[in-house]
Parts: structure tokens; sequence; C-alpha cells
């Protein structure tokens, strides 16, 4: 009897943890997170509310993107201190921007005029894009 019950509770814990970790990855889409990152982005708002509602970008630069997703400085724990000092002292003369990449579907760049409002997204065309436009 008591094995029974030690293996009932055993069966129960097992079924409970593969549950709790299959949920907890189960929904995630890097697309439709970045899609929804994107939509909630508004022009004519400072970056630091773009930081609230899209997150911490992979990459910013200290000028506009132009289409030109070649990012090299990481977005880390002292770059929100570096950018408003750089607004603060006029040093991005032509603005800065974000790098926001989600997946090969969901990868854009928010740029900001030099006193940190944003002006304009970008969108990276993505390898899907571009095979439906060849007819692929």
């Amino acid at each position: 009897m008591k094995l029974a019950v030690f293996l009932i509770v055993v069966v129960g814990v097992v079924v409970a943890v593969m549950y709790i970790g299959g949920s907890s990855t189960e929904d995630f889409d890097p697309t439709e997170q970045g899609l929804q990152a994107r939509a909630a982005v508004k022009m004519g708002v400072p970056w630091t509310e773009v930081l609230e509602v899209a997150g911490e970008p992979r990459h910013w630069r200290d000028e506009p993107s132009g289409f030109d997703f070649h990012y090299v400085d990481r977005f880390d724990s002292n770059a929100r201190e570096v950018i408003a000092k750089g607004i603060e002292e006029d040093d991005y003369p032509y603005g800065f921007s974000f790098l926001y990449r989600f997946s090969d579907s969901a990868t854009f760049a928010v740029n900001f005029d030099r006193k940190g409002m944003s002006v304009n997204i970008q969108d990276k065309e993505s390898k899907k894009d571009l095979m439906e436009d060849l007819g692929g």
C-alpha cells in the first residue's frame, strides 16, 4: 500500500514538473513578441518611453539607422547613463538609434532625434520577405 502511494506521488510530481516546464516555453514566440514591441513604439515620445514599452534593445549607436543595420555598441548596464549624458551635452547632432532583433522576421531600428524623441522606425526585410518578392 505504501509503495502504491509513493508511486502515485512520484508520478504526480513528474507530471507537474513536465507541465510547468512545458508551459513556460510553450507560448514563447519571438516573432510575435517583436511585432508587439514594434506596434507599441509611438513616434514623438522620449527614448525612455520606448525602452518602457519595447524593452531594452540588443544594440544602439550614436547615429540614425538609415537602413544600415550594422550596430556595434551593445546596450549594456551603463547605456542609459551614456545616452542621457550624450543628449544633455548635445553629442548626437544627427540623433541616435536602437536596434531590436527578436527574430529574422521581427528586426527593426527606432531612430531618435538629437533630443531623444522617436522620429521613425525602420524595418529590416527578412529572408522570408525577400524570397516572397522573388516569387519563392
